[in-house]
């Protein structure tokens, strides 16, 4: 059995990095928006909302894969497609920051 060798150029390099990058960014944000989607409503509909931000993410990633890999087959380069991915990436971000901050809840008093 052969095992093919990938030649370590600096675009392999460089996109292994970025891919890694991008993977630690998306695991450190993915507890704080599960945890401001269920805080963002009462205690009643805590369930629903989570139940939507799973949904919503799982639809998210299944639209944004197809999407993704229908640019990368009709693209003459890659180049192409993650620049417009990365656009949407800054898009995505600079919206997020118009987003209204949430109020701040009291603490529950305890008596002692």
């Amino acid at each position: 059995m052969r095992i093919a060798k990938l030649k370590l150029t600096a675009a392999v390099v460089t996109a292994t990095g970025l891919v890694a990058l991008a993977g630690v960014g998306i695991g450190l944000s993915g507890a704080g928006l599960q945890t401001s989607a269920i805080e963002s409503v009462g205690r009643k509909e805590a369930g629903m909302a989570a139940g939507v931000y799973s949904t919503s993410r799982d639809f998210g990633g299944i639209v944004g894969s197809s999407v993704l890999a229908g640019l990368l087959a009709s693209a003459n380069s890659f180049g192409l497609v993650f620049l417009l991915v990365s656009m949407a990436a800054i898009l995505a971000t600079l919206l997020s920051l118009g987003l209204p901050t949430r109020p701040r809840r009291e603490a529950p008093q305890v008596s002692g």
